[in-house]
């Protein structure tokens, strides 16, 4: 006769036993034994590399969660914005590093990111900051403040294909002209210039030029649009 209750026992010891093996195997089972990098192309490629050589040699990152390795990646490489890791498969993992977004070149040799960070220019492709406007600062410690990031991410394009930008302070920002270097416009983080003033700009240094100012005289002029609904010339 069958004891029911005896085979029930057996049963349960038996589940356990499974149990308990399956949570020995698990870790081995999904462990990450290689990773497969996507890495920022704005990134140089030695760069690159060494974000991969860091990752490789971190002590027992096979076992690290991907929010502990995401973590190390980003306070080691602070240009990184954000690191995604996923499966690739039970034992790949996929890591994408993004870079913070370059703004413009400051001083000829740091780069200004989305994030208000000062980068060295040479952590990012030359094909990336050579398209980038570039702003001169009295001093890099105390001058990247919110109104020049807002400024840069409001200004429209066009400007810096005709100018170089000086910020001095909120309410005195200079753009340098490329071509007449003798002559300016003065603006605020207020009073932004755009295509229509830019248009009126033009007209006044066309005349100008027509005057001879730029080859007649190494006098200097600023255009100070600082003012409602007009535009004063004045000799800087």
């Amino acid at each position: 006769m069958i004891n029911y209750r005896i085979v029930k026992y057996i049963g349960l010891f038996l589940l356990c036993l499974i149990i308990i093996s399956f949570k020995q195997l698990l870790p081995s089972l999904f462990s990450i034994n290689h990773f497969t990098y996507a890495i920022d192309s704005l990134i140089t490629e030695s760069v690159q590399q060494d974000i991969v050589n860091y990752v490789e040699q971190i002590p027992g990152k096979h076992s690290l969660s991907f929010q502990e390795l995401a973590y190390k990646i980003e306070e080691r490489f602070s240009f990184i914005e954000v690191v995604a890791i996923e499966h690739l498969a039970p034992d790949i993992a996929y890591i994408a590093c993004n870079a913070q977004k370059p703004l413009s070149i400051i001083n000829n040799s740091f780069v200004l990111t989305n994030q208000g960070c000062l980068y060295n220019k040479d952590i990012f492709l030359s094909l990336t900051t050579e398209q980038l406007p570039h702003i001169t600062l009295p001093s890099l410690e105390k001058d990247i403040t919110e109104s020049l990031l807002t400024v840069m991410n409001t200004i429209d394009p066009i400007v810096f294909s005709q100018f170089t930008l000086s910020w001095i302070n909120d309410t005195k920002i200079y753009l340098y002209d490329k071509e007449h270097k003798q002559f300016s416009i003065i603006f605020n983080k207020n009073q932004l210039p755009d295509k229509e003033l830019l248009n009126h700009y033009a007209h006044i240094k066309q005349k100008l030029d027509e005057q001879g100012v730029f080859t007649h005289t190494k006098k200097n002029y600023v255009a100070d649009i600082r003012f409602k609904d007009q535009i004063v010339v004045s000799r800087a």
